[in-house]
């Protein structure tokens, strides 16, 4: 039952009559959803609800579905699946299990080599050391483009 604003009155009066709405309301709802079939399920009585009828909408869109990188492709065309390496690999040189990438990883010993064996016919003057990290800021920096490059060509579209 909709509120009357004639009956709302101040104080006391506005309570009660609220108190007295809530109660008729909460009997009206009761009373409908017991009007529906109803089951008996371990000695408890259960209102079997109908379907709902109110189709809500979505906020956004649904999403599409990324283009395939050029490596996802080039895998699916030659079905090479995703193999899950474990986290932990056994070091040989420590004889322990430790993790395959970042602190304390497998074979960070060998990286931390201070000497570096020149070969017979090499430069004994040149910077071997500094070589090696050049070399792994290529490889890095190589990675990072292409990884823009997989980003710019799914923003394309």
């Amino acid at each position: 039952a909709p509120v009357e604003k004639s009956k709302l009155g101040q104080g006391k009066a506005r309570n009660s009559y609220l108190k007295e709405l809530t109660r008729e309301n909460t009997q009206l709802l009761f009373n409908s959803i017991f009007a529906l079939p109803t089951t008996l399920v371990d000695k408890v009585r259960c209102v079997q609800l109908p379907a709902p009828s109110t189709r809500i909408p979505r906020e956004k869109p649904i999403p599409k579905k990324p283009e395939l990188t050029k490596w996802e492709a080039f895998a699916k065309k030659k079905g090479i699946a995703n193999k899950k390496r474990s986290r932990m690999v056994f070091d040989e040189v420590a004889k322990e299990y430790k993790p395959r990438f970042g602190y304390k990883k497998a074979g960070s010993d060998k990286e931390q080599n201070w000497v570096v064996e020149v070969p017979g016919n090499g430069d004994p003057y040149k910077d071997w050391l500094g070589d090696k990290k050049d070399e792994k800021k290529e490889n890095t920096a190589k990675n990072e483009l292409q990884r823009l490059h997989n980003i710019s060509r799914g923003v394309k579209d």
